[in-house]
């Protein structure tokens, strides 16, 4: 684990703090309790810009939708919501018939964004069509959670009147459809419902592609319930050592498992199977007093868990902590949330004392040789260079304009670039190591290669020849092959 970087009370002040990460990672938010501006991070911690809030009053949620194009805003005690379009950096109010929200959520197939109230009523919100729809009476009291189903566009609602409803929120542009129900009777449960999740869990004895909608939440603390969508009216439900103590947070992974943290420290994996639903997969107590937050990513196979003793990253192959990864932070700090990026680069958490911390948890391989020089990836913007044939004191250290996709290395210098751009780093030492050259071409790159003086860029078929840098030779680009020679090359070095 390397950290990335960190935002302290400079921005948040020294209370709690909530954090958002745009969808693909590009840009996160944060905002400190009482504070009058949410700032917006790239992904190296860099401020880009800030958004003004109505007031100092508690930011509840802070929510993108799954475009990345609008950040959702709840203020505690405004009546209003606010809508901040990233691109045209341009802020709207959305306001409520009822000026009570406590809750929303984007739809994570569709444009909408569902906006619970205190008094249990919903309102949905389309963000292609900005019109409104307000659902009375969906429940008797305050709307306290709620998630939406990550590829059908259904929506479950918890309440403190001790019921789940389960909804559809439509298609495309279209309002919000009738209960996927066969009744619209509320589910009742013996107590107040939270932590709500909407997954599809993979039907015992059928195919893989057979799947069951499953809404799953956690009541009375240390009980976990599963309410199939066939049948919800017939939960199963899951209890737990009382040695455990309370259930803090947990994660759906692979083909019904579930991963759940509890306070005591103890992380327990077991399977939503009914053959296998009364045996624990794995329990183990990894923290030795409490244990706060954890999150998965199927992607690496990791659980991270936080705890009074820090962060452990357990791998999911063994359950196993992976201590050479373990994260250790300032002791007064606990962990209030904690999330893995969608591609398992980056894990991001923030304190009660004001801080966001971002660790780089993995890199793709990303390398070039050139004789005895070999050029890698250590960062998300930066490469180094070693000779392989003396020792690590020769190391060139070079920090990149752009996240690389491809790498190139020749005898003095360095190529990263993406998509249809190049950047040229003159790179023999570290002390001279810079930028002497970028390149826009005419289509996307599919590989580079250089010698002393030039680059030979292949795109799309062609050969492009030109001097590394601005200042060598006569600047000319040479293309490969000529107008008249209708040949493709398929590989340049």
């Amino acid at each position: 684990m390397k950290e990335l970087f960190n935002l302290g009370p400079k921005f948040h002040g020294h209370g709690n703090v909530l954090y958002s990460w745009q969808p693909g990672g590009s840009y996160v938010a944060s905002v400190g309790e009482g504070q009058r501006n949410i700032f917006i991070f790239d992904r190296r911690g860099v401020h880009i810009e800030e958004i003004p809030l109505k007031s100092t009053a508690k930011v509840m949620q802070m929510e993108w939708d799954k475009d990345g194009e609008i950040l959702a805003i709840l203020q505690q005690g405004e009546g209003t919501v606010m809508l901040w379009r990233h691109v045209e950096k341009k802020l709207e109010i959305l306001e409520m018939n009822t000026k009570d929200p406590t809750f929303l959520a984007w739809s994570q197939t569709g444009p909408q964004l569902a906006i619970g109230t205190a008094k249990g009523n919903m309102m949905m919100y389309n963000k292609r069509t900005t019109k409104k729809q307000t659902i009375m009476g969906k429940h008797s009291k305050k709307i306290t959670c709620g998630a939406w189903h990550s590829r059908d566009n259904i929506l479950a609602l918890a309440s403190e009147d001790k019921t789940v409803t389960i909804s559809s929120g439509g298609h495309d542009d279209h309002e919000v459809g009738d209960s996927v129900l066969k009744n619209d009777e509320p589910i009742r449960l013996k107590s107040e419902p939270s932590m709500l999740q909407v997954v599809d869990v993979k039907l015992e004895g059928h195919s893989e592609h057979q799947r069951e909608r499953t809404v799953s939440t956690v009541i009375g603390e240390s009980t976990l319930l599963l309410l199939s969508l066939r049948d919800p009216h017939k939960p199963t439900e899951l209890s737990f050592q009382p040695k455990y103590g309370a259930i803090k947070s947990y994660c759906w992974f692979k083909d019904g498992h579930i991963v759940i943290g509890f306070s005591m420290g103890y992380v327990v994996v077991i399977s939503s199977q009914m053959r296998e639903i009364s045996e624990e997969i794995s329990s183990v107590r990894y923290h030795n007093n409490s244990l706060d937050c954890l999150c998965c990513s199927q992607v690496s196979d990791k659980i991270a868990s936080a705890g009074d003793d820090g962060i452990r990253i357990i791998s999911m192959k063994d359950w196993r902590e992976i201590k050479s990864e373990r994260v250790q932070f300032r002791p007064e700090a606990k962990v209030v949330s904690m999330t893995w990026s969608e591609d398992g680069e980056l894990l991001s958490f923030c304190t009660e004392t004001g801080f966001v911390y971002c660790y780089l948890a993995k890199l793709m391989a990303l390398s070039a040789t050139c004789n005895t020089r070999l050029a890698y990836l250590t960062s998300l913007r930066e490469m180094t260079i070693i000779e392989g044939a003396s020792d690590q004191s020769h190391k060139v250290l070079i920090k990149t304009d752009v996240e690389p996709a491809f790498v190139a290395l020749g005898p003095g210098h360095l190529a990263v670039g993406m998509n249809n751009r190049v950047w040229f780093y003159s790179a023999m030492d570290h002390s001279s190591a810079h930028l002497v050259n970028e390149q826009e071409y005419i289509g996307s790159v599919e590989s580079v290669s250089l010698n002393a003086t030039h680059a030979c860029v292949l795109i799309e078929g062609r050969v492009y020849l030109h001097p590394i840098e601005r200042s060598g030779g006569d600047g000319k680009t040479t293309i490969f092959p000529r107008k008249e020679d209708d040949r493709t090359i398929t590989c340049a070095s």
